[in-house]
């Protein structure tokens, strides 16, 4: 379980990731017109709207280009925008932690990379996260047994079941997590244990350098044991199966082999 969930949200980030990098090639190799700019991104985003609410783009010169249908206060400033900031200063891709959009007022993730010509940085293109496909990846009614969510550097919940960005783990749920925080937040791929509500857990934890994110994945020391138990239960019925067939294979072929060695003896007896 462990491999399959940090697998899908490897292969949704990358795909995020692809899709912007890709993107920014097909606009630094353009005539860099506004209106060229605005229809790639738009084209881009209705063809992919499984991965990103919005596109956008923000130049030196204050010039902001998006999908959305939003027009920024006179005084608002892309460039003072987190999103910007961190791809300057690192003059790569970056991503932002969970906040509320100032248009849509929805919490989302935003990741973005520089547009360079001529090796320097003219712009920062970005994009913000569909988080409902990545929840509609990770959440299947089968592994409601699962305690499964990812958290950021602030330890607000990315994505849960139940619990929201709002939420943290210190806070969530009765402080349900607390036992667990440092761990958690760690940075690092792990296991532990940990006792929350007096029952006993093993977690497993996947920590993401890019997105600076954490997958955490826990069940009850008890769902592990039934889960053993009936995959023991399974595995002894399959090699009783397997066994009995065995035994039937060979009663079958030592009756069809017996035949004509009865009769080679008896011809043998004659001679």
């Amino acid at each position: 379980k462990n491999l399959y969930y940090t697998k899908t949200i490897a292969d949704f980030f990358t795909e995020e990731e692809t899709l912007l990098l890709t993107l920014g090639s097909a606009i630094e190799a353009s005539d860099f017109d506004n209106d060229t700019i605005f229809s790639m991104c738009n084209i881009t985003k209705q063809k992919f709207t499984r991965l990103v609410s919005n596109i956008f783009i923000a130049l030196p010169n204050n010039t902001y280009i998006t999908t959305a249908h939003w027009t920024p206060p006179a005084d608002w400033d892309p460039r003072s925008r987190p999103w910007y900031q961190r791809v300057i200063a690192a003059g790569n891709l970056a991503f932002t932690d969970i906040y509320e959009d100032m248009a849509t007022h929805e919490l989302m993730i935003t990741i973005a990379v520089p547009v360079r010509r001529n090796g320097e940085i003219i712009g920062v293109l970005a994009s913000d996260i569909n988080l409902a496909e990545l929840k509609s990846r990770l959440f299947t009614d089968g592994d409601s047994n699962i305690d499964l969510f990812i958290v950021d550097k602030a330890e607000h919940f990315i994505m849960h079941r139940t619990l929201t960005p709002q939420d943290t783990l210190t806070a969530a749920d009765n402080g349900r997590y607390v036992p667990c925080r440092s761990a958690i937040l760690d940075r690092t791929t792990q296991n532990f244990s940990a006792v929350i509500n007096n029952e006993g857990y093993k977690f497993f934890t996947t920590y993401f350098p890019r997105s600076g994110s954490t997958l955490v994945i826990g069940m009850a020391d008890k769902d592990i044991y039934e889960i053993l138990t009936l995959v023991r239960k399974k595995a002894y019925l399959f090699g009783l199966s397997f066994f009995s067939l065995f035994l039937i294979l060979i009663f079958t072929s030592g009756t069809r082999i017996s035949r004509p060695v009865h009769t080679l003896i008896g011809t043998l007896n004659n001679i």
